[in-house]
């Protein structure tokens, strides 16, 4: 009698196990994935949105091309809190550079991390304004991030520095 009764336990707890794991499949799907992927793509700016989601953390990539790097990233964080309750996320903002692009970023950036470890961010004004054309180069900051927006025609890269620097923002 008890040989019949474990493989109906062991099938129970198949299925079971089944419907947990499909069940939150398709809660992620719907009530986390599809509902976040709406709202930033709603942002102007942004072009295309890659989510990846599993039980202990959420990847967010988010392909953007904007004027106001601060205001949209502002946005894509209002979003994503608004339908994830939770920190276990992470943003990355992907932009597109290209070889000289990165090569003045390189040359431009330890002006900028000199600003910031001697809390000079007065001298972003006289970094902006040393830049010359064809480049054209933004930098804004709120009260944890500074926000480097680096243009060359059509290719432009963005840098999000946090202004404590234990802490690393993509």
């Amino acid at each position: 009698m008890n040989s019949i009764k474990i493989p109906y336990i062991a099938l129970s707890f198949f299925f079971s196990l089944l419907l947990l794991i499909s069940s939150f499949f398709a809660y992620n799907q719907y009530f986390v994935i599809q509902p976040l992927h709406n709202l930033i793509s709603e942002i102007e700016g942004v072009s295309d949105t890659e989510i990846t989601s599993t039980l202990n953390k959420r990847e967010i990539i988010i392909y953007l091309e904007t004027d106001n790097l601060m205001g949209s990233y502002h946005e894509i964080i209002n979003a994503v809190n608004e339908v994830v309750d939770s920190d276990i996320y992470t943003i990355e903002i992907k932009d597109d550079r290209n070889q000289l692009i990165i090569d003045k970023y390189n040359n431009l950036s330890f002006y900028v991390f000199e600003a910031i470890e001697n809390n000079q961010y007065s001298a972003f004004n006289n970094i902006m304004d040393s830049v010359s054309k064809p480049y054209d180069l933004r930098i804004e900051m709120d009260e944890n991030i500074i926000y480097v927006n680096l243009k060359n025609g059509e290719h432009y890269l963005y840098k999000l520095i946090p202004r404590k620097q234990n802490k690393l923002v993509t």
